[in-house]
């Protein structure tokens, strides 16, 4: 099966960035084009529309800000090389007659710029950098800096990496020359791209290991443990697993990864199994394990299922092969829930300005308190529901106390090695 690919930018790279893309037949170029960089989410939601599996941003920018309003999927972006401001110079001082040095720059970092210039033999002194980063980019702010220099007669001409930025200037009489990414810097993201996609094929067709309990303090009447076999026999029929029963009674299921991952909603919720607990009328239990070989699958699904029968209500865990815990998986055929990008939330508002974290990111967090029913989080928690870094989780959870919108009130049991996780009360609407 193809791997759609989302490529969100400029028609023109978004164009070239299919072409290049056709060379790898495991990929799927999905075009997304916009007309400038504040169309960005409206691309992506066009793409999660059309269930791209990735996203390729012809820049930063828009991969800035998709990332930083939620977007959980693999994402990757074109970064702009030295190389190509070698060649756009040469371009500049060769062809069109333009001192090289008397020009303003933007996007790059000084230390990147100056080391070109030295390379070409050219003094950096005329220079003017533009040292607004795209994290805190402003079109007006980037349009003003390049136009009143170009006005005042201190540069020639003006290098920009923002599209909106290139055209609005190009409409204003400036001189402007687009700074883009060079094909090899193009086709070796494509090629990491390609390595990624070959790597999550190939964790998708490991299989995964599924022990089942079911709770209450006595064990199943036969007929209802004939019959709750009956039924997870047919859900791993139905799933292409392999369904046995051991000696003393446990019910194991192997299954593949990728149909696991995709009929569970990216590990979110079984709807199947909810159905089987309503008719055998217990709490259902479930541990799932990943492991890079049988026995450390099997290992690792017996300590998700202690995960889970520690809970009250009936849910899985899953454990990876690198021991990251992810949980819990909801069993209870629900809804499964969205996240706006926006919310109507005062306080979130509030918060999200005083935290400097996006209204998005908080509201995630607000659903992941809310299905559990519990108003306390791990960094841990933070990162597996928002699919992010453990140290962006820190991060988020820093950014939180410093306000009073999350206070430390114990640790968690940690099952396995490790140092305890510290836990968080949130404090939202306070």
């Amino acid at each position: 099966m193809a791997y759609g690919v989302g490529i969100i930018g400029p028609k023109d790279l978004v164009e070239m960035s299919a072409d290049l893309m056709a060379q790898y037949p495991q990929l799927s170029p999905v075009r997304l084009p916009y007309e400038n960089e504040e169309f960005t989410m409206e691309s992506v939601s066009k793409g999660l529309a059309q269930n791209v599996h990735a996203f390729l941003f012809t820049g930063y920018l828009p991969y800035y800000a998709a990332t930083s309003q939620g977007l959980t999927k693999p994402a990757f972006y074109y970064p702009i090389a030295d190389t190509g401001l070698v060649s756009l110079l040469f371009h500049l001082q060769v062809h069109d007659g333009i001192d090289a040095e008397k020009v303003s720059i933007d996007t790059l970092r000084q230390l990147e710029i100056y080391d070109v210039y030295h390379q070409l033999g050219l003094s950096p002194s005329r220079l003017h950098i533009n040292f607004q980063t795209l994290e805190e980019f402003s079109l007006e702010q980037y349009v003003e800096f390049h136009r009143s220099l170009f006005e005042k007669g201190i540069v020639e001409a003006s290098i920009t990496a923002v599209n909106s930025v290139y055209r609005r200037l190009l409409q204003e009489g400036v001189r402007a020359y687009r700074l883009l990414p060079t094909k090899a810097v193009m086709e070796r993201t494509i090629n990491l791209i390609s390595t990624f996609v070959d790597g999550e094929i190939a964790r998708d067709g490991q299989l995964m290991f599924q022990i089942f309990r079911t709770g209450g303090e006595r064990r199943l009447p036969s007929a209802r443990f004939e019959l709750l076999c009956r039924r997870l026999e047919a859900y791993a029929q139905g799933h292409h697993g392999a369904f046995f029963v051991t000696d003393s009674g446990e019910i194991i299921i192997l299954i593949n990864q990728g149909i696991f991952k995709k009929y569970s909603n990216l590990y979110e919720s079984v709807p199947e199994l909810g159905r089987v607990q309503e008719e055998i009328g217990v709490p259902l239990y479930l541990g799932i394990g990943m492991g890079r070989t049988a026995w450390d699958a099997e290992s690792n699904s017996r300590d998700a299922l202690r995960l889970a029968q520690s809970r009250p209500n009936s849910n899985a865990y899953l454990i990876n092969e690198d021991k990251q815990v992810l949980g819990p998986i909801r069993l209870a055929d629900e809804k499964t829930t969205s996240f706006a990008l926006r919310t109507e939330s005062r306080e979130l508002v509030r918060l999200a300005e005083l935290t400097d974290l996006s209204v998005s990111t908080l509201t995630k967090i607000q659903h992941l308190v809310d299905d559990v029913g519990e108003n306390r989080v791990t960094s841990k928690t933070i990162r597996d529901g928002l699919q992010v870094t453990l140290r962006s989780a820190n991060r988020i959870i820093k950014r939180l106390v410093e306000v009073g919108a999350a206070v430390e009130v114990g640790v968690e049991d940690q099952v396995g090695r490790g140092r305890p996780r510290r836990i968080y009360e949130l404090r939202f609407n306070q």
